[in-house]
């Protein structure tokens, strides 16, 4: 018979209060380092997002912009820069043969599917060294046709190149200069570039590009594409003028005095972090695009 040891006694009411607190204290420190934690590492997904968002509006700019020529390249720039219209070209190549009324020209190759997209707005030529490029738009006459003559771009002293994959066009209308052969020709499109509301994030604001003279697909109510989104109110654009270093608010009142402009791609977060946050992350990013083809 084992007899029960007498004076043993258990946990006193008080002593079990007190580790509970204890408990409850040790286990709400760790819950606390978890929410702390998790909150971290949403907020470094929102700020990588928000980089995200400015590095792709960046991408887009530079491969587009880079090629646009300054002496009649920029068609619109807006005041308050909030948007840009640009002549930006999708085809170069040479003369092979010019006439009054039409071009016969031989392109570099261009990728397929950048050459089958609508929006074809016309071509420009340079005519001599000192000499302004010149314009003709599709809305003032000038048209497009493929393929042209081979023969007339083989000639006697062989002064212009056909190039391997290139293409032969035909380029009609009643041209203001005539062209000499060997002459660089461009092709364009005309595109829109304006910071303006968000589809994506209602209330928000998006980066659009628009092709302006490329048709509506069946079923497309809106005209352009929504790049990237979203940004903060204050992203926009400024002018770099001449030779000066500073970017500037307005452009100037000749366009062809641009030399570049300054994209102020102020991104923010998709979404706030929640109760306690001071509201959506953002990302500053100010990148110049300098015009290639300037006359200085």
């Amino acid at each position: 018979m084992i007899r029960p040891r007498l004076g043993r006694r258990g946990f006193t009411l008080a002593e079990l209060v007190i580790g509970m607190v204890v408990a409850a204290m040790v286990a709400g420190g760790i819950l606390r380092l978890l929410i702390n934690e998790n909150r971290s590492l949403a907020a470094f997904a929102e700020a990588r997002g928000a980089r995200a968002t400015a590095r792709s509006g960046i991408n887009l700019l530079l491969s587009e912009l880079g090629m646009v020529e300054t002496g009649g390249g920029i068609e619109a720039a807006a005041v308050n820069g909030r948007s840009l219209t640009v002549r930006a070209p999708y085809a170069v190549g040479m003369v092979c043969r010019a006439l009054s009324s039409q071009i016969v020209a031989s392109l570099m190759p261009v990728d397929p599917d950048l050459w089958a997209l609508p929006g074809f707005s016309g071509f420009a030529w340079k005519s001599g060294p000192s000499v302004p490029m010149a314009y003709l738009t599709a809305a003032g006459g000038g048209t497009l046709n493929e393929p042209g003559p081979v023969s007339s771009c083989v000639t006697a002293s062989d002064t212009v190149e056909i190039f391997p994959n290139g293409r032969i066009v035909i380029l009609n209308g009643t041209l203001p200069s005539v062209p000499p052969a060997g002459a660089p020709v461009i092709l364009y499109r005309r595109v829109r570039y304006e910071f303006k509301a968000s589809v994506a994030f209602p209330g928000r604001t998006g980066l659009w590009r628009t092709v302006v003279d490329a048709p509506l697909p069946p079923g497309v109510t809106t005209p352009g594409e929504e790049v990237a989104a979203p940004f903060d109110n204050t992203a926009r654009i400024r002018y770099f003028v001449l030779d000066d270093p500073t970017a500037r608010n307005s452009p100037p009142a000749d366009l062809s005095d641009l030399r570049g402009v300054e994209i102020s791609l102020n991104a923010e977060s998709a979404h706030v972090l929640g109760i306690g946050s001071r509201g959506y992350k953002q990302a500053g990013v100010a990148v110049a695009v300098m015009f290639a083809n300037r006359p200085d």
